[in-house]
């Protein structure tokens, strides 16, 4: 005897509506334009023109998901030399995650990383320093997938990470792939991260740290000097606490510790001095062991080991006939002599780096040389282009690849044993000095006013 029915929904906390009016005798009805992944409660009543019946029982119904909004506002931004940062806007509430897709050039779309539901962020690492990178962004669940964002692209170059000083930074090692130490004027950093964030672990008012190298995760040495001498610092709990181990001293020459070495567990280092219109390089030894250059007054720049044998980095000197650029040899540790290696070009040598048997140092106006028989002969040449710029270290990744950097932020690299160099474009323009290789992956750079550039 109805007239009939009343269907009433609600969903969430509002209170129920009228949403259709059906006739007698109707049994079914469907409900359309209600939102995905949505939950609705439904109960009805039957009419007539002087009477209602009381409520059914109520339901509740939640409708599938749809397809998800796709996300808005896509950015890139670059982070340094090997990670671009993304961000964009999250338009849809039923979506399972977001599917980031990147392509290089003409080549095709590839998905390279899915994040969860109500993310907005993703870090794309492990890039090729100066290739453009096209990406794209969409949102998904089980029914398939949005739109997609906008595109955007970027393209990954040198750039400074966050610094926490802005004193010039002197000398960089890393240990492990995650932890490395700076050393620099009146701080020493540290950090745990790969190099993504670096602390301030030691602090000095008159005390300038020039070289740090550590053996393992808890043992390191640390190279300072102040007005008259030059210091050794150890630690042997990560760089927690110092105790000083050595103290050279120079007259009133003030004498600068260059470099640290830790071979087989123990350390050796080199003091340049400049004393009497000449300067005075000496090599302390590991069991205390002290050699010097005698040939014409040779500084001590740099060094590295590899194969057993030790190779340093000087300064020009004087052979009593004419100048030579050049580097010393030590090859036998029981009984440690000097061995000269001349380089033919008359310049100071400010980098060296040692990969097997092959060997790189560079320097002034833009010299550099390449020996293949762990630095006992060089082929020494400028790189054109760069005649007034100082090369002030380097670092071969391997038999192939290599860096060397200089004043003016200038990066150069190369991918064929280095008889060919291409600069690096970067927006740093400061004067960089030191360059550490991870262990696995990664080189990092330091310089003046606090710069701390990845490179790889």
């Amino acid at each position: 005897n109805e007239e009939g029915f009343k269907i009433l929904r609600k969903n969430g906390t509002l209170d129920y509506n009228i949403i259709v009016t059906l006739g007698a005798n109707v049994t079914s009805y469907i409900d359309t334009a209600l939102s995905p992944d949505e939950t609705y409660s439904y109960k009805m009543y039957a009419f007539s023109a002087n009477n209602t019946s009381i409520n059914t029982n109520s339901i509740d119904v939640t409708t599938l998901p749809g397809l998800p909004n796709a996300p808005a506002n896509l950015k890139a931004v670059v982070y340094d030399a090997t990670q671009i940062d993304l961000s964009w806007t999250d338009l849809s509430g039923n979506e399972q995650g977001f599917k980031i897709e990147r392509k290089t050039g003409t080549g095709a779309f590839a998905v390279i990383g899915v994040v969860g539901k109500n993310e907005s962020k993703f870090s794309d690492i492990g890039l090729v320093l100066g290739t453009t990178y096209t990406y794209r962004v969409t949102a998904y669940n089980s029914l398939g997938n949005s739109n997609y964002t906008n595109l955007v692209d970027a393209t990954p170059i040198l750039t400074p990470n966050p610094s926490p000083t802005s004193n010039d930074l002197n000398k960089i090692h890393f240990i492990t792939d995650n932890i490395g130490f700076i050393a620099g004027d009146k701080v020493v950093l540290k950090t745990t991260n790969g190099g993504f964030s670096w602390s301030i672990i030691k602090e000095s008012s008159g005390m300038t740290f020039t070289a740090i190298r550590f053996a393992n995760n808890l043992t390191g040495y640390l190279g300072g000097n102040d007005q008259y001498y030059a210091y050794i610092y150890k630690t042997i709990d990560g760089g927690i606490t110092w105790s000083e181990v050595s103290k050279t001293w120079y007259g009133n020459d003030r004498p600068i510790v260059n470099d640290i070495l830790c071979i087989n567990d123990d350390y050796s280092f080199i003091v340049n001095a400049y004393s009497g219109g000449k300067y005075n390089g000496v090599l302390y030894l590991k069991n205390a062991n002290k050699l010097s250059a005698d040939r014409g007054g040779q500084g001590f720049n740099c060094m590295d080991y590899s194969n057993g044998k030790l190779l340093i980095g000087g300064t020009v000197y004087w052979n009593f006939a004419s100048y030579y650029g050049g580097t010393q040899l030590i090859n036998n540790f029981v009984t440690p002599e000097l061995i000269p290696a001349s380089i033919g070009l008359v310049e100071d040598i400010y980098g060296i780096s040692m990969f097997s048997n092959k060997a790189l140092a560079v320097g002034t106006n833009s010299s550099i040389s390449l020996s293949s028989d762990n630095g006992l002969n060089w082929t020494s040449r400028t790189i054109s282009g760069y005649n007034s710029a100082n090369f002030n270290s380097a670092v071969l990744q391997d038999a192939n690849k290599g860096f060397i950097i200089g004043d003016g932020g200038l990066v150069l690299t190369t991918i064929d044993g280095g008889l060919n160099w291409k600069k690096i474009d970067n927006t740093n323009n400061e004067k960089l000095v030191s360059m550490s290789k991870k262990p696995n992956n990664g080189i990092y750079i330091v310089g003046k006013k606090g710069i701390i550039i990845k490179i790889q």
